[in-house]
C-alpha cells in the first residue's frame, strides 16, 4: 500500500472492512453525518465509543504509520446515536 493509497489493496471503498478515519470521512461518514467533523472530533468519539482500530505493523503501535478503524464498527457507532430513531434490521 503506497502513503497516498485511500483504498487497501483489492477493496473497494465502499466494502472496506478496515479505513483510515480519511477513508471514512470520504465515503462512508457522509451517509451519516454532514458536515463531516474534523479528524481530532472522530478520533475523540471512536475512542471514547470503543471502536476497533488496529495498525497495519506491530511495530508501528507506538507511534507513526497509519492506524486503521473497522468500518463496520464505526457504521454502527453512527447508527446507534446518530439516527437513533430508525428501526434497525432484524
Amino acid at each position: 500500500m503506497t502513503p497516498t493509497s485511500t483504498t487497501p489493496p483489492g477493496a473497494s471503498p465502499t466494502t472496506a472492512r478496515l479505513a483510515t478515519i480519511a477513508m471514512l470521512r470520504a465515503t462512508t461518514l457522509p451517509a451519516f453525518i454532514s458536515p463531516v467533523p474534523c479528524n481530532a472530533t472522530l478520533r475523540a468519539w471512536f475512542d471514547a465509543a470503543g471502536v476497533a482500530r488496529f495498525k497495519p505493523s506491530p511495530t508501528a503501535k507506538r507511534g507513526g504509520g497509519p492506524c486503521y478503524y473497522s468500518v463496520s464498527h464505526v457504521e454502527k457507532f453512527f447508527r446507534s446515536r446518530m439516527l437513533p430513531h430508525v428501526r434497525q434490521p432484524a
